[in-house]
């Protein structure tokens, strides 16, 4: 099973044919399981067929709105951004480009995982689940990366914090991104299930290859770049605390907004991947029994939805953390006030001028025919 793949568990419909298994996204049935370890149907599934779909509304709601308007304050702003800034920029396109899936996902659940969407959409948006979670978890990686050396390493400005550089680093996160969910978007697709009467978005790919793919993703999407941001932000903290009086404050603000935001990809993806790594030891066996096997996949489902928050956490802790942030959001919004008044007034001017001009032709229509009347 996927982290995108909300998905009930076999428990839920019974067995499905093995050949055809789920990933991240949401997808019907944990299809791996052997025929001895189904459950019989639970209600728990026909809450999550409810509570499941109204999440990810919330968090679309909450991510679009949040998203674009960091994306609005960071292009519109009247100062060149910084590197981190960059990378705050990408990972916001990152999650609002995923939330825009999650209507989709919603529907999908809703129909008890009967996909109506074809067999490219089923591919596209199963590889963007994939594409946000690499891209998510690298980008802030790479501001990590960016406030250890301005915090910890100071005298590496020059090198490593440049613009240029930022921007040759989001192309990079953008490319690898692509490389690692490559595999998705060929192995996923819509699969027919006649016993059950639906047309299931599945990961078809055998199950080695979905085991190898859990393995990458858990390493390489998930702890070593965590490993990353504990060491920079250890580092960094430790350095704050030698030198507090002597770091800028703004340097401070934007380093704890950086912790934030990592501590909360921990608190949202952690649960996540461990329930995932429990999934994974029901496929070696490892962890057998009905009642085991139900409550872990249940609560992949469950926690799929708090990692999935984690894609509209970010503008909130922008708002309540980023001092900097609220003042440039206010200064556009008072311009786009001021650029609505001025069209205001203008529309206003143009109208009474528009009327002024009728009133004239009108009297001096009239006054014409006055005088042609007389005449006659």
């Amino acid at each position: 099973m996927d982290l995108a793949s909300s998905t009930p568990t076999a428990s839920a419909h019974g067995g499905l044919n093995a050949s055809a298994v789920c990933d991240v996204a949401p997808c019907p049935v944990n299809l791996t399981l052997d025929a001895e370890k189904f459950c019989n149907a639970t209600t728990i599934w026909d809450s999550i067929y409810v509570f499941v779909p109204a999440a990810y509304y919330v968090i679309l709601a909450l991510g679009v709105v949040g998203n674009l308007s960091v994306i609005l304050v960071l292009c519109l702003q009247a100062t060149k951004r910084t590197a981190a800034e960059i990378y705050l920029l990408n990972l916001a396109c990152a999650d609002l480009l995923f939330v825009c899936t999650l209507p989709l996902w919603a529907i999908n659940i809703t129909r008890k995982y009967d996909w109506p969407f074809g067999d490219a959409l089923c591919r596209a948006v199963g590889g963007l689940v994939y594409v946000n979670m690499y891209g998510s978890v690298y980008f802030l990686t790479a501001i990590s990366v960016e406030r250890y050396f301005a915090v910890a390493k100071p005298m590496s400005l020059g090198l490593r914090r440049t613009r240029s550089c930022a921007r040759r680093v989001c192309l990079l996160v953008w490319a690898a991104t692509a490389v690692f969910s490559l595999p998705v978007f060929v192995f996923r697709g819509t699969l027919f299930l006649k016993e059950y009467n639906i047309t299931a978005c599945v990961n078809q790919a055998n199950t080695g290859w979905l085991m190898a793919n859990y393995a990458f993703l858990n390493v390489a999407g998930f702890l070593l770049p965590l490993g990353v941001m504990l060491f920079c932000a250890w580092h960094i903290v430790q350095e704050l605390r030698r030198s507090f009086q002597k770091t800028r404050q703004n340097e401070k603000r934007v380093t704890v907004l950086m912790c934030v935001m990592v501590l909360a990809f921990f608190i949202c993806w952690m649960p996540v991947h461990f329930f995932l790594f429990l999934d994974f030891l029901i496929r070696r066996d490892v962890i057998t029994g009905c009642d085991a096997t139900e409550a872990i996949e249940a609560g992949v489902q469950i926690l799929t939805v708090v990692g999935y928050a984690n894609s509209c956490l970010n503008p909130l802790i922008y708002v309540f953390l980023g001092k900097m942030y609220r003042e440039r959001a206010s200064q556009i919004l008072r311009r786009v006030a001021a650029f609505l008044r001025s069209s205001s007034m203008q529309n206003m001017s143009q109208s009474s001028r528009s009327q002024s001009v009728t009133t004239v032709f009108r009297v001096s229509q009239t006054n014409l025919t006055s005088v042609i009347q007389s005449n006659v």
